[in-house]
């Protein structure tokens, strides 16, 4: 059944599929699983040498490992903007927008105290 709109652009028809996943939910979950991933290869750089030949790796590259944690920062920070938008709007799927919305806060609090630290005693 179709209706008249009552401006341009809005017609009283039910949405295609309520539980389709927003724009705002699908760019955050994209940007928190580019920041792991980066993030991933960042701390592999750093620490797999240190792990696998006993102590001696790159830690000579430690500034510079410290500072491409920046953008992982970064990217974190927009996902979490983007979930709470997405949020904000209350658009279809809520669990992509916790979901990643919890994977950025992670990234965002604990990433750089797990770089720093390294896989721990060795």
């Amino acid at each position: 059944m179709t209706t008249t709109p009552v401006w341009p652009g809005q017609a009283n028809e039910p949405r295609d599929d309520p539980q389709a996943y927003s724009p705002f939910a699908v760019a955050s979950s994209i940007v928190t699983l580019v920041a792991l991933v980066t993030y991933a290869g960042l701390y592999a750089t750093m620490w797999a040498p240190v792990a696998l030949w006993h102590n001696e790796g790159w830690l000579f590259l430690y500034p510079i490992f410290l500072a491409a944690w920046v953008p992982v920062g970064i990217l974190s920070a927009t996902s979490i903007g983007l979930s709470i938008a997405s949020s904000v709007r209350h658009e279809a799927r809520r669990s992509l927008a916790v979901v990643s919305l919890g994977v950025a806060a992670l990234l965002l609090t604990a990433s750089l105290p797990a770089l720093w630290f390294g896989p721990g005693p060795l």
